[in-house]
């Protein structure tokens, strides 16, 4: 949902950036481009994480998933703390629970792995299919 949000506004941006067709396409080949690597960044970050709980299973010698909170907590606890706070007071109570915190308690590399291969498939360069007309 958010990975088609973000292509939707790329493909806009692209589309609106340029009157001239030819820079319009350049434009949106370059948004396109930068959705993808964000992708596969996301991607890359959710095969740290998923390398992180293996480590640590070699370690404790049972698996245990680190879930998504911890991983948020770990990094920035007064950032995950204010979010908590602003969707409760501003937006809207029952959103956070029960369902950003159901996120929160997925595995790490889920939360990361599945919004990064929706943002490297759906900006994926599209093949051009050209047609030939048989005239008999």
């Amino acid at each position: 949902m958010i990975a088609d949000m973000l292509l939707t506004a790329a493909l806009a941006w692209g589309a609106c950036a340029s009157a001239i067709p030819g820079q319009n396409r350049a434009r949106e080949s370059r948004a396109l481009v930068g959705l993808r690597v964000i992708g596969w960044l996301i991607l890359l970050a959710a095969v740290l994480a998923l390398g992180w709980d293996g480590f640590n299973w070699m370690q404790s010698g049972h698996w245990a998933m680190t879930p998504a909170g911890k991983t948020w907590y770990r990094l920035s606890p007064g950032s995950l703390n204010l979010m908590q706070a602003v969707i409760e007071r501003h937006v809207w109570k029952t959103l956070w629970n029960p369902v950003i915190l159901t996120v929160l308690l997925m595995p790490t590399w889920l939360v990361l792995g599945v919004p990064g291969g929706l943002l490297a498939i759906l900006a994926r360069p599209r093949k051009r299919r050209r047609f030939a007309r048989s005239r008999d």
